[in-house]
This record gives structure tokens, C-alpha cells and sequence, in this order.
């Protein structure tokens, strides 16, 4: 589980896993440029599956950013564990401030 405090929820092994997944990579992506979500920390059975997740949830950012939200991902990996986390998007000249 993970720490008080920390922010961060966190996945158990074989969550994210192609067959059991059924659009939970997308859906948690969006949770996080929303807002709703901070970010979410897994925990894979092996660095080379943390490497395949983490590919394909990257695979799936630029899309989801593309959408809107106020955030965007950072999606990092350390040894076997993947990071995501959502990071304030700066201001752009064409949009109005509010």
C-alpha cells in the first residue's frame, strides 16, 4: 500500500496487465490531466514488465494531453516500479487567463 501522506496510490502487480486492464491505462492517464487523480505508482513483477508499461502508457499520453486537462504526465521508471504523476501545464500565449 502506500505511504500516509505520500499521494500517491499504488498498483499491485498484474493491474495494468493487457487482458485485465479494459481501458484502465487511459481512464487513470485521464484521472491524473484532470486533476482528480495526483499521480499512481505500480509495482511490476520485473523491470523489463515495468519497461512494457511504462511504454505503453507513454504510448497513450500525447492522446489523453491532447483532450485538455490541467495537467501533464510524467511518466517515469525505477527499476520495478513506474511513476506517473501530473505536472502543472504552463500558460499558453493564446489562451485566455483566468
Amino acid at each position: 500500500m502506500s505511504r500516509p501522506g505520500s499521494g500517491l496510490r499504488e498498483y499491485r502487480p498484474g493491474t495494468f496487465d493487457k487482458r485485465v486492464a479494459y481501458g484502465q491505462r487511459s481512464r487513470k492517464l485521464l484521472l491524473v490531466t484532470r486533476g482528480i487523480m495526483p499521480g499512481f505508482k505500480v509495482k511490476c513483477r520485473s523491470e523489463k514488465a515495468a519497461q512494457n508499461l511504462a511504454y505503453s502508457l507513454r504510448k497513450r499520453a500525447p492522446k489523453i494531453e491532447a483532450e485538455g486537462g490541467r495537467f501533464s504526465l510524467r511518466i517515469k521508471v525505477e527499476g520495478e516500479r513506474v511513476y506517473v504523476v501530473g505536472v502543472p501545464r504552463k500558460a499558453r500565449a493564446n489562451e485566455p487567463q483566468t
